[in-house]
């Protein structure tokens, strides 16, 4: 075989495993930015209306006074048996600590405005790990004790 046959072997070869080296390297930085991209969307895409940060904490924001949200939050704990073990009054409004089968659960309640609250969840599964499930029921929870509190009283 001659010189410029071994050449032009070497580059036919070396062209797909450029790519695939292209493609493995790039793909391990892409990886975070796709999860990134699922974790900020799939509370809408579930419909929810729940939203996350990226580090897995649930927010959502009730157009609700804070005395209403503190206890549909503390009824809905109750409902999920769910141990309160601690519930006190902050600067901001109130902090509510509970827990479930392993699973340390902190929920702040922020007054926005007399009419608004926001709730932050976060479901502590073992030091690492954030039980995204648990925070989205805890909020859907409290919202649909929100709502039969709102059609009783109509």
């Amino acid at each position: 075989m001659t010189t410029i046959g071994r050449v032009s072997r070497f580059k036919a070869c070396s062209r797909p495993l450029l790519i695939l080296a292209t493609t493995l390297a790039l793909s391990a930085c892409a990886a975070p930015a796709g999860l990134a991209i699922f974790s900020a969307s799939s509370g809408v895409a579930m419909g929810t209306g729940v939203d996350y940060t990226l580090n897995g904490i649930a927010y959502k924001t009730f157009i609700t006074p804070m005395p209403t949200v503190r206890q549909a939050t503390l009824t809905s704990l109750n409902r999920m048996g769910m141990t309160v073990t601690e519930d006190k009054k902050t600067d901001s409004g109130w902090t509510i600590t509970a827990t479930a089968e392993g699973r340390d659960i902190d929920i702040e309640l922020e007054r926005l405005t007399s009419r608004t609250t926001r709730m932050r969840v976060v479901a502590n599964d073992g030091v690492i790990f954030k039980d995204r499930a648990t925070e989205a029921a805890i909020i859907d929870e409290a919202a649909d004790a929100i709502d039969r509190r709102a059609t009783a009283h109509s």
